[in-house]
C-alpha cells in the first residue's frame, strides 16, 4: 500500500440481493521486512478496527462487516501510518528501476459468500 494514502475497497451486492445486507470482508496484512510493527485501520459503514501488522507473521482481519445496498456497493477504507523502502516492482520495466516506498502489504482480500442479516446504511453508494 502506498504510504500516507487511503486504500479503498468496494464491496458489491451479490446477484439477486433484494435489500441492504451485511457482507463480510477478510484481509491479510504484513509489515515490511525491516519493520517489526506497523499500525493500520480498517473502516466500513458498520465497523472500525485498529490492528498492528507484523513482519514475522500474517495479521488477519476476518469477517469484517460491511453493509452493502442491494443495487450498488459499499466502501471499506484501509490506512496505515509510516513509510518504508520496499523492493522494486518487477511487473514493468519503469517500475523496476529501483526501490520505492510502501506502508503495509495487503496480502489478500476476500468477501465471504455468506449473506448476513439485513442492515441500514444511509451512506452506501449506488450505481
Amino acid at each position: 500500500m502506498q504510504p500516507h494514502k487511503l486504500a479503498t475497497v468496494r464491496v458489491y451486492a451479490v446477484p439477486g440481493q433484494s435489500r441492504s445486507r451485511l457482507l463480510y470482508l477478510s484481509i491479510q496484512v504484513w509489515a515490511p521486512d525491516d519493520i517489526p510493527r506497523r499500525p493500520f485501520d480498517v473502516q466500513s459503514n458498520t465497523a472500525n478496527v485498529h490492528e498492528v501488522a507484523s513482519n514475522t507473521r500474517t495479521v488477519f482481519v476476518n469477517s469484517f462487516p460491511v453493509c452493502v445496498p442491494d443495487a450498488g456497493y459499499a466502501r471499506v477504507t484501509i490506512t496505515a501510518s509510516g513509510s518504508s523502502t520496499i523492493p522494486e516492482d518487477l511487473s514493468s520495466v519503469p517500475g523496476s528501476s529501483g526501490p520505492r516506498q510502501g506502508s503495509i502489504y495487503l496480502a489478500d482480500l476476500s468477501v465471504s459468500n455468506t449473506l448476513g442479516p439485513a442492515c441500514n446504511d444511509p451512506q452506501a453508494a449506488s450505481g
